[in-house]
């Protein structure tokens, strides 16, 4: 994405398509362990986004844990 400012702030947004390694990218982010990764593949993979699907998204959080640390965090357990 190219953003264009001015004295007033945004002025124009340009969104562009790259190339890159998918492979590689879905490799890192799992080497990363990052969260909700099976939704991260589909978006990539099949162009699925599932981030409006709160009830996917909570069974997720609540398989993986990822209800108890945001828990923890936001009172400050963590």
């Amino acid at each position: 994405m190219i953003l264009e400012f001015d004295e007033k702030g945004l002025k124009d947004a340009d969104f562009r398509r790259v190339d890159y390694d998918i492979e590689a990218e879905l490799q890192l982010a799992k080497d990363l362990q990052l969260p909700y990764y099976q939704v991260y593949y589909e978006s990539l993979v099949n162009g699925i986004h599932h981030t409006h699907n709160q009830d996917l998204l909570h069974e997720i959080a609540q398989s993986q844990g990822h209800d108890v640390e945001l828990n923890d965090w936001l009172s400050g357990n963590s």
